[in-house]
């Protein structure tokens, strides 16, 4: 994994608060497109068109994202729907969830259908 130079813990990647595994709440594959868009609309940055911008700042630059669609996405895949949210939410996220929802990795859809290879 690539930190831009920070230390690292490997026992705490992938893990949220509680120590417990995160799901992914973006690709940079899947969401080229929302990214591209986000770097545009709030720094003005052509990802496509410009010359050179080194993976630092360019990870400084994503990990500042506000206030875009990308990040509202981002939101709608990390929010938890638990026995406290209400009904309305529960709805609502469910239907956004489901609709920016990530492509399983091939190794966690075998894991889910239960197969080794």
């Amino acid at each position: 994994m690539i930190c831009c130079g920070k230390k690292r813990s490997p026992a705490s990647a992938g893990k949220g608060e509680g120590g417990k595994k995160q799901s992914a709440i973006y690709s940079f594959r899947y969401d080229a497109d929302y990214i591209y868009s986000a770097f545009l609309e709030i720094y003005g940055i052509n990802l496509v068109s410009i010359p050179y911008l080194h993976w630092w700042e360019f990870r400084a630059l994503f990990n500042s994202l506000h206030d875009c669609t990308f990040t509202d996405i981002m939101g709608y895949r990390a929010e938890s729907i638990t026995s406290k949210t209400p009904a309305y939410r529960k709805d609502y996220l469910k239907k956004m969830k489901k609709a920016y929802a990530l492509p399983k990795s091939l190794s966690e859809q075998q894991r889910i259908n239960g197969s080794k290879g």
